[in-house]
Order: structure tokens, then sequence, then C-alpha cells
């Protein structure tokens, strides 16, 4: 089995190694007419129309080089034997060789002299002064072999004996006599000598030399021309695009064109891709690669045609080009493959050409309307290359614009939400240039301050909104003041919605309504600022607007999406019975007198004069402005002037 698998694995190496090299065979060809021949005498050869230098070989003999060999033992400082020969050196065959040694040796001698005073008291020598002398030298011997002969290099004595003394007395000198000198260890040879050393053998050479070699004849270039396999016709991959575009969140959109076509058919070698994006007096480029333009002004290509085109040249053939590699004076014997290169004699070219309409709908009012919810614009345009096929592409708003019906004029939440996608994958744009809310009516006191000075022409009445909150996907708006209404009088005002001040709401309360009545404030505000974002139906006696009849609630927010577009969304609004009102009108809250019912008996009554009647005619006259048309704001003002001309009241 390890075997098998052995030769599986070579046999899987040589068809790398084939495979690796396929491309590179012809690199290995050598085209040529030749012919080889041998035993010429002579190192050129032509005849029969082949020529060529011949290189030598041995024909016949041999040849022995020199040898060298190394010998040793000899005898004799020469050798010459078996056909080597040469001189040699010697060198110690047995037997070793000790020098002598010499060092230098040391020796102390210590001696006593007595010396003697005679009956006079005068130094005598002792009679054996001489023996107790130490010698001038001293023979040395030691266990190492060492002799000699070590001589006397000093002499003294611990004291001296003076030379008159007692009488008959004796006297002693210590004496050190110090020893130096060199000894000799004797040497040892028992060397025996041989020779040692090269010898050479001459060279022998009896060789015999003829020539042989490849001759050759002239041969005509072989470069030719074939047809690469797995070719095809021209095709291409990529697409042609245009997308309205945003540089950056706050920015206008543009227009992006893009040309990212590429070569996807199958050729022996491509050359000159030429890529084109024109729309008449609008853009017209060309260049050699993918091309990514923008057109800063939307507008210039609405409803234009944009013109893409992308052509490039091939050629499924192939030249396998040849080089004179050797050649003579009557022409070339041998052709070396060189490569392989692109034959244009047999060019083709691909051409792909579309027209798309630049069909936008930029900064267009766009309405959505009740029942419409929702509405879509075409942001861009593809064409893919690889079957030509044209797709748009399109972002989608959608919003809640169904009736609203209320029991009675109370008030509406204005929270307007847009959702949004797009089949570019693009988040929600908002550039916020008009947002305007258009109810149909609003209380009198205002009427001033929000009066409609837009372009817009839904409404006499126009109050500005603003964005609350926003994503990728949605946005929503609310107004960009708060509403706010007094418990009592249900007096309308409002205030920036970046108020949120209690004290300041109440200060503002106080001054519409003194403003507006003249009398002095005694109320409260109902709502906070944190839900001022409403709309308060007009409850004023003197409205147009009637229950169970739908009004027109409109809204205007721009700029969103790729697009920047402006949305009108229309909605409808009603309420099924009046707030306040006659009985007669069967409203939620009755606030208003009815007619005098005639023939009716009263238990109680009063008699006025004439001149009664005029005073209270005066005060009448004398009333203040009616808020909604209907309720007074001097009541209790005017119920004590009455009383001072009739006192009868009071009980």
């Amino acid at each position: 089995m390890k075997i098998v698998m052995q030769i599986i694995y070579s046999i899987g190496i040589i068809l790398f190694i084939l495979l690796f090299n396929f491309n590179n065979v012809y690199a290995q060809q050598i085209v040529d007419d030749k012919k080889w021949i041998s035993g010429q005498t002579t190192s050129y050869y032509n005849a029969g129309g082949y020529s060529g230098s011949l290189s030598s070989y041995i024909y016949s003999g041999s040849y022995t080089p020199s040898d060298t060999i190394w010998i040793s033992g000899q005898t004799t400082s020469y050798y010459n034997a078996s056909g080597y020969s040469g001189s040699l050196s010697s060198y110690v065959y047995s037997g070793s060789y000790t020098p002598s040694e010499s060092k230098n040796a040391n020796y102390t001698c210590y001696n006593t002299l007595v010396y003697v005073y005679n009956s006079e008291g005068k130094r005598l020598a002792s009679p054996d002064y001489q023996n107790q002398l130490c010698p001038s030298s001293e023979s040395y011997n030691d266990a190492q072999g060492y002799s000699g002969t070590l001589y006397r290099i000093s002499a003294s004595p611990n004291r001296y004996c003076a030379k008159t003394g007692f009488p008959n007395a004796s006297c002693s000198e210590n004496w050190t006599a110090k020893y130096s000198g060199i000894v000799t260890k004797p040497g040892n040879d028992t060397r025996v000598y041989r020779y040692e050393g090269f010898v050479t053998k001459p060279t022998s050479d009896t060789r015999v030399y003829r020539y042989q070699g490849w001759v050759y004849a002239v041969v005509n270039n072989p470069t030719n021309s074939g047809q690469a396999s797995s070719t095809g016709n021209g095709k291409a991959s990529g697409q042609f695009i245009w997308q309205l575009n945003k540089q950056n969140a706050n920015a206008p959109s543009r227009v992006q064109l893009r040309n990212t076509a590429g070569i996807a058919g199958s050729h022996f070698a491509t050359r000159n891709s030429i890529y084109q994006i024109n729309s008449p007096s609008v853009i017209s480029k060309t260049s050699t690669a993918p091309q990514n333009y923008y057109v800063n002004d939307p507008h210039d290509l609405r409803d234009k045609n944009i013109n893409y085109a992308f052509a490039y040249d091939y050629t499924n053939y192939y030249r396998d080009v040849y080089t004179c590699s050797s050649s003579r004076s009557d022409g070339c014997i041998q052709w070396t493959y060189s490569h392989r290169e692109p034959d244009w004699t047999y060019q083709e070219t691909a051409t792909f050409n579309k027209t798309m309409k630049g069909d936008h709908k930029y900064q267009d009012q766009q309405e959505i309307v009740y029942p419409t919810n929702n509405i879509s614009l075409i942001v861009g345009r593809t064409t893919n290359l690889s079957n030509m096929n044209e797709s748009y592409q399109q972002e989608h708003f959608n919003v809640d614009n169904s009736t609203i019906t209320k029991e009675t004029q109370t008030w509406i939440e204005i929270n307007e939400p847009v959702t949004y996608r797009s089949d570019l994958g693009n988040p929600l744009y908002s550039l916020t240039d008009e947002l305007w809310y258009f109810p149909n009516e609003i209380d009198e006191n205002l009427e001033e301050q929000y009066k409609n000075t837009t372009s817009f022409t839904y409404s006499d009445i126009a109050i500005p909104l603003r964005v609350n909150m926003k994503n990728n996907s949605s946005i929503n708006y609310k107004t960009e003041d708060n509403f706010f209404v007094t418990k009592n009088n249900g007096l309308l005002f409002s205030l920036p919605h970046t108020q949120v001040s209690i004290l300041a709401i109440n200060k503002k309360a106080k001054e519409e309504y003194e403003d507006f009545t003249g009398e002095t404030y005694e109320d409260e505000v109902l709502n906070s600022p944190f839900n001022g974002s409403r709309y308060y139906f007009n409850i004023n006696g003197n409205s147009e607007q009637e229950p169970n009849i739908q009004y027109s609630n409109d809204y205007i927010v721009g700029e969103l999406g790729l697009s920047d577009a402006t949305l009108h969304i229309g909605e409808n609004l009603e309420f099924e019975k009046y707030l306040l009102g006659n009985p007669i009108d069967d409203p939620v809250i009755n606030e208003q007198p009815g007619s005098k019912v005639l023939n009716a008996n009263y238990d109680n009554s009063i008699t006025i004069k004439s001149n009664q009647i005029s005073d209270l005619k005066d005060i009448s006259n004398d009333r203040n402005f009616l808020i909604h048309g209907f309720r007074s704001t001097d009541i209790y003002k005017k119920y004590n002037q009455v009383k001072n001309i009739l006192p009868s009241l009071s009980y």
C-alpha cells in the first residue's frame, strides 16, 4: 500500500510540473535542420548544404594522468620503485630523546668557632679551629638525579669575640655559610630514524583525436498564427448606472453617473477599452477606465437621455514568434521560440450601448392626499451589461393620513409621521426646507400671528412645524410652537416649544388675556409644555365649521429623501357635535341663552324705572369683546354695576 501511494504521489508531482510548464513549452522549442557527423579529421565541416564547427573527441589511445602517493618507513632518503620516485624526509621511527636539564641549587652550613683567653686575657685560637670552619664548596646530589658542586657565597657570625677578655676564659662565635650553584641532570637519546613523503608517477598520453558535431542547413522563419482554445464573442460585465446621491446628509442631492463595465468575454487578448457617458448639453466624458462622475444639479438631467457606451478590441488569435539564434552568411540555421503574442490581424470590436432616461422628480412637490397614503419616486436606473436588462430604483414614502373624527370640538395632537425606504439602501435625508401645518381655522386672537404668508394656498392659517424625531427610516413632525388653553375662558395662546417654564407660560397667558380682553386675568392654564403640539378647534360661534363635515387638514414637509421632495400630506378632519352652543344645535355643553319664552309665569319680578332702563342701556352698550363670540369676560363687573342701579337684585 505504501508503494502504491508513493507511485500516485510521484505521478501527481509529474502532472503538476507538466501543467505548470505548459505555457513554457514553446520557450524550449528550437527549429532547425541539422545532422550529426563524426570521424572527421578537421574541425570545420562544409558539404551537401550542411556546415558547422565540430568538436574534438578521442578516437583511439588512452591517457593516464600523473599520480602521487604517500609512502613511509623507508631506510633511504630517495624512493624509486613501481614508476614512482621522489625525495623523502626523515622522521623518528622509534625510541625517544630526553635532553639534559639544569637548575639552581642552594645549601646552608652552620658552625661554631671557639676562642680561649690565656692567663694574660689575650684571645687565642682554639686548637681545633680549622676543623670548625665550613668548607669553601660542597658536593650536591638529590633524589631527582641532579648533581654538581655548590660554592660558598657568604658567611656571617651571630657575634664577634673580643681580642681581650677574662684570663683563662673562652668565647664562641656561631657562623652561618650560604652556598649556591648550577646542578645538572644528564639527557637520554634512544631514537631510530626512517624516511617518508610524496612520490609521483608521471603522465602517460597515447590519445589520437578526431572531430564530430551537429552541422546545419539554412531554415525559414517558423513564426505562425493560430486560434486560441476556449475563446468566443465579446461579452461585458458591470453596470451602467445613474442615481441620485448626496455628498453629505446636509447637502442637496446630485446625480451620480457610473460606467463600471468590464470585459467578460474569453479572448486571447484585449485592448483599447473605451468608456463613455454622454447627455447632450450636460456631460460628455470618454475615458479608458471605469467612470464615476457627478452632475451637481439634478435639474440638468431632468427627463434627459443619458447615453452610456463601452467598447473594446479583442482577438482570439495568436502568433508564435521565433528569433534567429544562430546564423551564417547565407541565412539563419537555427530559430528559437521567443514568445506568443496577439495576432491583431484578426481584430474584432465588442460594443455595448444603452440610453436611460433621467426620469427623477427632483424637488417636485408630491401629493399624498387621502385616500392615497404613499408615494414612490424613481431615484436611479441600472443596466446590467451581462444581459442588458434595465431596472429602476425607487424611494418610498408612507404617511398616516386617515380621516380624523372627533366627538366634538376639542383638539388633535400634531405628531405627523413619515416612514421611508430606499431601494438603494440609503438612510432618510431631511433638509427641513418647508415645514408647515395648514389648519382650516384658528381662534381669532391668533389669526394675525399665524397668517399664511407662504406660497401655499391650502388655508389662510400656516403654523410652522419642526422635526421632532428622525432616524434612518422615519421622521415625525410637531408644531414649532406649543399651544395652551386657559381653563375658565378657553383662551388659546402659544409659545415656542423650547419655552417650558411654567412661570413664563402663566405670564404669557396673563399678557395675552389682558391684552385681548382688557380685563384682569383670573384663570389658569390647562395643559403642560410637554403636550403642547396640538391643534384646538375654533369654537367661535361665528365659525364656518359645522358638525359631520370633513375639512382638509394639510401638511407641507420637505425636503425629504434623495429626491429632496416636498410632501403635501392631505387628510380630512371632522367633529360630530359642537362643543358649546345653543341647545337647538345639540352641543356637548349649552352655554348660550335661548329665545324668550312667551306667556310664562315667574315666581319673582322686579320693577325697573325709565331712568334705570336708560342706565342699564348705557351699561349694555359698554360691554367688552366676547371670547369665542359668546362668552363674556366682564360678567362679574357688569353684575355689580347692575346691582348699583337695581339694589333689589341683592336680595
